[in-house]
């Protein structure tokens, strides 16, 4: 996949603010003037994929550096909070702009649109390794979103399970069996499939969300 694939998709993230502060607080294996800099020459390998990411050539634009400032900049122009942080979990270890930590980076910079916008964060408790491992891949490959929006979905419905208040009846049923109740409500949101845990949960849940910023998981 070429390059500048990354960037096809559809103004509050800049790289100076928040990256290399970012970058320091998930790596403590560092030296020091790696510490929160933008990878250049230096050759990267990624375990379980042939995608080799690309290396700053000597005397030539774009550098790594300009296409950072170009995925926080398409960021920029999603409306959607969700649609900015799929881009950003996505965009970022596939640039792999750091020697290291590229992909935990990204899924703290991922969060802030969620946050910025109101929204719950994704905990990746949600997001089982093997199926973000598969997904990123699918990414470096094909860029190819599919298994990765797929797997977000999964890891939203946890969050929201978990951080929005819900009615005693309705928090009863979840806690009946929770893992059936996130796969059934997924399964709404990326088929809009019907079920139990969709009428039960989400109709409870819409009620107290319709005064915050933005839809969410809201229909």
């Amino acid at each position: 996949m070429p390059l500048s694939c990354i960037y096809v998709q559809p103004s509050r993230l800049h790289r100076a603010p928040f990256l290399p502060h970012l970058k320091e607080g998930v790596s403590r294996s560092y030296l020091d003037e790696h510490l929160g800099m933008v990878r250049s020459y230096d050759k990267l390998s990624i375990g379980n994929t042939t995608y080799m990411p690309p290396v700053d050539q000597p005397g030539k634009r774009p550098t790594i550096s300009d296409h950072l400032d170009t995925v926080l900049a398409q960021a920029q122009t999603l409306q959607n909070p969700l649609d900015q942080s799929i881009y950003l979990f996505t965009r970022l270890p596939y640039l792999q702009g750091f020697r290291d930590c590229n992909k935990r980076t990204s899924r703290l910079a991922g969060n802030l649109p969620l946050l910025l916008a109101h929204e719950y964060p994704i905990s990746f408790m949600g997001f089982e390794k093997s199926s973000y491992n598969r997904a990123m891949v699918a990414f470096y490959e094909f860029g190819d979103v599919e298994l990765f929006k797929e797997g977000f979905v999964n890891a939203y419905v946890h969050s929201a399970l978990k951080f929005h208040p819900l009615s005693r009846d309705a928090s009863i049923f979840v806690q009946t069996d929770p893992s059936v109740v996130r796969s059934q409500i997924a399964d709404y949101i990326l088929t809009g499939a019907s079920s139990k845990a969709v009428e039960t949960v989400l109709s409870d849940a819409i009620r107290p969300a319709r005064n915050r910023d933005s839809g969410g998981l809201e229909p």
